[in-house]
C-alpha cells in the first residue's frame, strides 16, 4: 500500500493522486486519509496559503507533511521567504531542485542561464527558512552518464553546502522513469 498524496498547485484543482509512483495519475479529492500535502510551483507565493485553507477545509491534521517543490528561483523575494516560514509553521518542507552545479549543465538540463553560485546561496537561504531536501534527477544523456566533471561539481557543491553548515535534510535522488524526448 502506498501512502495517499494530496496534490494542489495554482490553477488545479486539489486532487487526491491514488500512488506515489503515479504522482500525474490523479483521482478526485474525497479528502480520504492523505498522508502528505504535496503543491507545486514555489514562484506562486499564495499557494501557501490556499494550501493552509485547504488543510483546513478537508481537517487535514498536523500529522500530514505539506511538500512544496521549486525550483528557488525567487527565494530571495521577501514574500517568498514569508512563505517559507508559513510553510515551516505547518510543518512543512521544500524539496528544492538541484540537478547541476554548473552553468552548462543548467543550460543542458533546463534551459537556463543560471549562476551556480547564485543558486546554491538560494538553497542555503531557502534551507535557512523552512525543512528542505534537495531534489536532484540524474540521467544519461545519448546513452551517456552525466560527465565526470559534472559529478565532481555536483558533489564539490555539496560538501560545500555541508561545511558551511546549511541546515539540509538530505538528498532526494531520482531518475526518469521513461525515456524523454
Amino acid at each position: 500500500a502506498h501512502d495517499r498524496v494530496l496534490v494542489a498547485a495554482e490553477g488545479r484543482q486539489p486532487m487526491l493522486d491514488e500512488s506515489i509512483e503515479r504522482p500525474l495519475g490523479l483521482a478526485g479529492c474525497d479528502g480520504e486519509e492523505a498522508r502528505t500535502v504535496v503543491a507545486d510551483d514555489m514562484g506562486q507565493v499564495h499557494l501557501v496559503e490556499v494550501v493552509a485553507d485547504l488543510r483546513k477545509e478537508l481537517g487535514v491534521g498536523p500529522e500530514v507533511k505539506t511538500i512544496i517543490i521549486t525550483n528557488g528561483s525567487l527565494v530571495e523575494r521577501p514574500d517568498v521567504e514569508k512563505a517559507l516560514e508559513r510553510l515551516r509553521s505547518l510543518g512543512g518542507e521544500v524539496w528544492f531542485k538541484l540537478d547541476s552545479a554548473t552553468r552548462e549543465g543548467f543550460e543542458r538540463i533546463s534551459s537556463t542561464a543560471v549562476d551556480p553560485r547564485v543558486h546554491l546561496a538560494r538553497l542555503a537561504r531557502c534551507a535557512a527558512l523552512c525543512p528542505t531536501w534537495i531534489q536532484t534527477c540524474v540521467f544519461a544523456t545519448d546513452d551517456q552518464p552525466p560527465e565526470e566533471r559534472e559529478q565532481e561539481a555536483y558533489l564539490d557543491a555539496l560538501a560545500g553546502l555541508v561545511r558551511d553548515g546549511v541546515p539540509l535534510k538530505g538528498v532526494l535522488l531520482y531518475g526518469l522513469a521513461r525515456p524523454s524526448h
